[in-house]
């Protein structure tokens, strides 16, 4: 709750002992120094966000909220090598956005007790809902995929 507290969410919604532990992925948003213009090389994708992503983001929350032309993704999938910008486009989306961030570690979902990782799963999103509007972030999802990925 403290982590809550000190980015400032209000009213204080009630959590589970699973999304407390997601809680501590939430970032400051309004800390973030990453902006479009520190995202080099990448004119293309960002334009594609802000026309995707963020235009119809303003428009539903401020100008148009029963709107459905103009309605948000419910996702975006960024994939490529280490170091090629996903994580620097996440964080200007949500701060662009205005949005809540969770930055995870797919290492911080997975637990080797039967049915915890699924409960750690649902906590994100239902977490996520509760502060919405809300950017979930999974670092390194391919690395705990196994064979699926490599197939890839």
């Amino acid at each position: 709750m403290e982590v809550l507290k000190l980015l400032r969410v209000s009213p204080l919604p009630k959590l589970t002992d699973y999304e407390v532990c997601i809680a501590v992925s939430l970032v400051d948003t309004t800390a973030l120094e990453t902006s479009w213009s520190s995202i080099g090389g990448l004119d293309e994708v960002v334009t594609d966000l802000l026309d995707s992503v963020i235009l119809p983001f303003r428009a539903s929350t401020y100008l148009l909220p029963r709107s459905r032309l103009f309605r948000a993704p419910k996702g975006v999938l960024f994939y490529g090598p280490p170091g090629c910008g996903k994580t620097l486009l996440a964080r200007a989306t949500a701060r662009a956005a205005n949005a809540r961030f969770f930055n995870l570690q797919i290492s911080n979902l997975v637990n080797m007790w039967y049915g915890e990782s699924q409960k750690l799963a649902e906590a994100v999103f239902s977490l996520a809902h509760k502060l919405q509007p809300s950017i979930i972030f999974i670092d390194e999802i391919g690395k705990h995929s196994g064979p699926y990925m490599k197939a890839l």
